[in-house]
């Protein structure tokens, strides 16, 4: 029977922070890298070595080593620096599905800039592994997954490289990193004493193997490569009471090795969530809880209303700022590796990661001209119709493409949009600021006011804020259908106008806004100091009791 081949992968595994910030970390960054280039350079004998499935590392070091950049790229198409195909390594609970696509776009797209990279869905550090990172993973073309964490018991049965299947039928050949992904680090630049911990290695893996080739992952958290490797490797070749054939390499040779053996591996499906072999932090699903607030605001304005919106307006003929888009993604990647979104390292860090969060988030609002207060979630957007500049702003570029004159007594014109893919029927709100308009928009408010009540633009009066009646205003569509709402004053200044309508799929509707003294509209609706009422019911107030309630069916006479 043949010897297993081992195969010893020179990596380091790079969190950008956790318990040091970023910069600090960087400058370990650069001396790891410049080591590896060095002995490239020195040792020919030192095959290669991995940058932990990730790209941010190499823009990282670039910044500081800008003179090295055609050495690097030299030595990543030699495919001697193994880099990809994620942009940073993420969790995949904390973050949305977008989020993950755009992390490995990002990756693959910089590494191939960079000139070459490695097809393997590498994460050996998250916290646990989503049940359709599969499908996620096929949509790029890569058909193998490594990682560390999250395998339960069923390990026992399955062995290692094992078939892990989506709910949609995707699979991947996952190879489990039995003993994590720093299984050989120790190995001493002693033959003798190198031998044992193969040994102990081949020992371990023998009974759970799969396949003919297992990998030695001889680096760790922020290791820097190892000189002496060639050295050791090749005196351990020749060693006969090796268990194994061992040579230097890459993990890509373990997965081709995988791929072609794969016939008889069993297979599993379901989440890999389990500590039974290496602990999952669950507590890191609730812990800095406003950091997950913020990446769930950033994603849901890039991933629905940034995109669509853009692309709407792009279609219509507007210039796409997919620059700036990207910048937004990348500052919402760079926020959601699984030390920083997860909300387990060190206060500066997260002073940093949540810098970066808002970054995205404010800069994804300019992109629309709103802030996050005008959205509903998930998909429905109402905008008032003001003068912002159309080159940089999607909706003001969409609006000015609507008719918006349909209704010739209307003060002003909303519209709602919807960016999903289906119709819904939903309670749409519109947050207007005055004192963030243009003055006609505010007379056109002014002119809504009840009787001697005034706007400003701050909205504040001596006597408290302005109310704003529903009965004082009316909401029209562009069919002319009135539309039932209710205007209401915030605490924050502002004035909300609610109501509730059918959107049609990824669309619009535009809607007039009229001023009562505009209108010759009967309303069946009266009402006094202590009773309002229409012809279907009628409610009283009972002021001497606190307001106490007594609803009364016109229809019935039942109280």
């Amino acid at each position: 029977m043949d010897k297993v081949k081992l195969v010893v992968i020179a990596h380091t595994h790079w969190d950008r922070e956790w318990y040091y910030t970023f910069d600090k970390y960087r400058l370990r960054l650069v001396r790891c890298i410049d080591k590896a280039l060095a002995l490239f350079r020195e040792k020919p004998g030192f095959h290669s070595f991995m940058l932990d499935g990730q790209v941010a590392p190499v823009d990282d070091y670039l910044e500081i080593r800008p003179e090295k950049r055609e050495e690097l790229i030299r030595r990543v198409k030699e495919r001697r620096l193994i880099i990809g195909p994620w942009y940073i390594q993420p969790d995949e609970f904390l973050v949305n599905e977008e989020s993950l696509v755009r992390n490995l776009m990002l990756g693959i797209r910089e590494a191939q800039r960079y000139g070459g990279c490695m097809k393997i869905g590498y994460l050996p550090d998250t916290f646990g592994h989503t049940v359709q990172l599969p499908q996620i993973l096929r949509g790029f073309g890569i058909d193998v997954f490594v990682f560390h964490r999250g395998l339960g018991p069923a390990f026992e049965e399955l062995g290692t490289p094992f078939i892990w299947q989506a709910p949609d039928g995707s699979s991947v050949i996952a190879l489990f990193l039995y003993g994590g992904y720093c299984n050989l680090m120790k190995i001493p630049p002693d033959p003798d004493k190198a031998v044992e911990h193969v040994k102990a290695l081949y020992e371990r893996w023998k009974n759970y193997l799969r396949i003919s080739v297992m990998p030695g992952m001889v680096g760790c958290d922020h290791h820097l490569p190892r000189d002496y490797l060639p050295e050791v490797i090749s005196e351990l070749k020749s060693r006969s009471d090796l268990p194994v054939e061992i040579k230097m390499g890459t993990l890509e040779e373990v997965a081709e090795a995988a791929r072609k053996e794969s016939g008889n591996l069993k297979t599993y499906s379901g989440e890999l969530l389990s500590s039974h072999y290496h602990v999952v932090l669950y507590g890191t699903w609730s812990s800095r809880v406003y950091l997950k607030q913020l990446n769930f605001e950033s994603e849901v304005l890039l991933t629905y209303f940034v995109e669509p919106l853009w692309t709407i307006a792009w279609i219509l003929g507007a210039k796409h700022p997919r620059e700036f888009i990207w910048r937004a993604w990348k500052y919402l990647i760079l926020s959601q590796p699984h030390d920083s979104i997860c909300g387990c390292s060190t206060d500066e860090v997260h002073k940093e990661c949540e810098a970066r969060l808002l970054k995205a988030k404010t800069l994804a609002e300019e992109l629309l001209q709103c802030t996050g207060r005008d959205f509903g979630i998930l998909g429905c957007y109402v905008k008032y119709c003001a003068g912002f500049d159309q080159e940089w702003h999607a909706l003001t570029y969409i609006n000015s493409k609507i008719d918006l004159s349909f209704e010739e007594d209307a003060n002003f014109y909303v519209v709602a949009y919807n960016t999903l893919p289906w119709k819904r029927r939903s309670v749409i709100k519109l947050k207007i600021r005055p004192y963030e308009v243009d003055e006609e928009f505010v007379d056109a408010l002014m002119r809504i006011a009840p009787e001697g009540y005034e706007i400003t633009r701050k909205m504040v009066k001596e006597k408290g804020l302005i109310r704003i009646d529903f009965q004082d205003v009316m909401l029209k569509d562009s069919k002319g259908n009135v539309i039932p709402c209710q205007y209401r004053v915030l605490p924050d200044e502002t004035v909300e106008l609610s109501w509730i309508d059918e959107l049609p799929a990824m669309g619009y509707k535009a809607y007039a806004v009229l001023a009562r003294s505009s209108m010759s509209m009967e309303s069946d609706i009266r009402w006094g100091n202590d009773f309002i009422e229409n012809e279907h019911f009628k409610v009283e107030f009972d002021l001497e009791r606190g307001g106490a309630l007594r609803i009364i069916d016109k229809r019935s006479g039942e109280v």
